[in-house]
């Protein structure tokens, strides 16, 4: 009842904020039952995606930043028929909910502001713990590896910062090679005749240093062995592997990938092997002059480990003997394609 005189009593407060109160989003619910999963995840997605179109990304950063905390919560439930396993396999829906939510994350991680960068980490563990295994199975994979991809490189290229920070110092990269996971040998190897030492030494020494942020080297190594394991198989769609060999160029020009000590150390090697196999096995055929200019660059990032500790690894050393550094992609590309007709005449394989 009004009280005589004074004003009317506030309305009750509705549970979570409230519409439009600007408070924050109450703590993520799972719905009971895997149609009602779809119906919510339809709702949410299809209102988020609407109103980026109607307002543009600028005024709805806020929102869909929120939004991607709650469909982390969705696909994180473990009731039973909430995760997207469960979905893909019930219904034609959860490839939708998959796309869509890769759509949400591309346009989220194109945004350049601190929320973003700090909502990195929760969106990585997102794509890589919900939607990547997905992704890889045989049956999703032309549909969910495209957007994925995408994704993919749309983050580093914006996000990079939020994995890797550079750090002020002269200690250079000389010392980072192949060896350590590539085995055999515990240095580079190079030889004191090399035309290429002093100058690739000099350049690693003047280079800044990047430092991983804290937990970031393991996201950004699981996302680089992704697009590895994409190429590797040979019943992959040639598109998809395109798009992953485009997704490793592209960001080693945009931000030099192939000089993080993550790569000198354990990824360079690892991409060398998937490349060197599927160009003497002749897996991928239509790629192959996309997979030398791959080649080139990653050895262009150390001459002397993908010269003189690399390839020793893979074949014997006469068949090595021939192939020397070279500078230019043409003169590379033309010795590569040489060697490894050696290496098949000789019989050997790239194990």
């Amino acid at each position: 009842a009004r009280r005589r005189g004074g004003p009317p009593p506030p309305p009750p407060t509705p549970r979570g904020g409230g519409r439009g109160g600007g408070g924050a989003m109450s703590t993520f619910k799972p719905p009971a039952t895997g149609g009602q999963c779809f119906r919510t995840a339809h709702e949410i997605l299809g209102l988020v995606m609407a109103a980026t179109k109607c307002f543009g990304r600028d005024i709805l950063t806020n929102f869909a930043v929120e939004t991607v905390r709650l469909l982390s919560g969705f696909f994180s439930a473990t009731q039973q028929g909430a995760n997207l396993s469960a979905m893909l396999a019930e219904s034609d829906s959860g490839a939708f909910l998959a796309t869509s939510t890769l759509r949400l994350l591309c346009v989220v991680t194109s945004e350049r502001s601190t929320k973003v960068e700090n909502l990195v980490p929760q969106i990585c563990t997102l794509a890589l713990d919900e939607i990547a295994p997905c992704a890889q199975q045989e049956a999703h994979m032309a549909d969910l590896l495209p957007p994925f991809l995408h994704f993919t490189q749309t983050m580093f290229e914006h996000q990079f910062k939020a994995f890797v920070a550079k750090q002020q110092g002269s200690v250079g990269l000389a010392n980072l090679n192949f060896a350590s996971s590539g085995g055999g040998g515990g240095g580079l190897g190079v030889k004191p005749t090399s035309p290429m030492g002093p100058v690739a030494l000099a350049a690693q020494a003047a280079a800044s240093p990047s430092m991983f942020r804290d937990g970031a080297e393991t996201l950004f190594r699981r996302f680089m062995q992704m697009l590895a394991a994409i190429i590797e198989v040979e019943t992959m769609p040639p598109s998809i592997v395109r798009e992953a060999l485009s997704v490793f160029d592209h960001l080693n020009q945009k931000h030099n990938i192939f000089n993080l000590g993550v790569f000198k150390t354990e990824l360079t090697a690892q991409l060398l092997r998937v490349l060197m196999q599927a160009l003497l096995s002749h897996t991928h055929a239509m790629l192959e002059d996309e997979m030398h200019r791959l080649l080139y660059a990653l050895a262009m990032s150390d001459m002397q480990g993908f010269f003189y500790s690399f390839l020793p690894t893979l074949v014997a050393p006469q068949l090595t003997a021939s192939w020397t550094p070279d500078t230019d992609l043409g003169t590379f590309t033309r010795h590569a394609r040489d060697f490894l007709d050696n290496v098949r005449a000789a019989g050997q394989s790239g194990s």
